[in-house]
């Protein structure tokens, strides 16, 4: 994949996050999202084929998000419990 595409389909990823977070995931379209976008909807499902699979994306985009997290704290942690303590520290940041 071209550093465009990666780079058009993040910003259709962080558009779907962000009208989720703004939004009912009951109102989220693929037309609304390209229009977010200010991309045509030919071009999200050029990297997204349905709904659900852009909602599948948006899923595994926030646990990759957590987890790289998870690890930076993990890696700044010492001692005993380091892996629970990162563990909270990034539900609740």
């Amino acid at each position: 994949m071209s550093l465009k595409a990666i780079k058009k389909r993040q910003l259709i990823l962080n558009t779907a996050i962000q009208y989720i977070l703004e939004n009912d995931l009951n109102s989220l379209t693929l037309d609304g999202i390209a229009q977010k976008a200010s991309i045509s909807k030919g071009g999200l499902l050029y990297h997204f084929k349905n709904k659900n699979e852009l909602q599948l994306a948006v899923a595994e985009e926030i646990i990759n998000e957590f987890l790289e997290a998870y690890e930076t704290i993990v890696e700044h942690e010492k001692g005993a419990g380091k892996h629970i303590r990162a563990f909270i520290l990034c539900l609740t940041a």
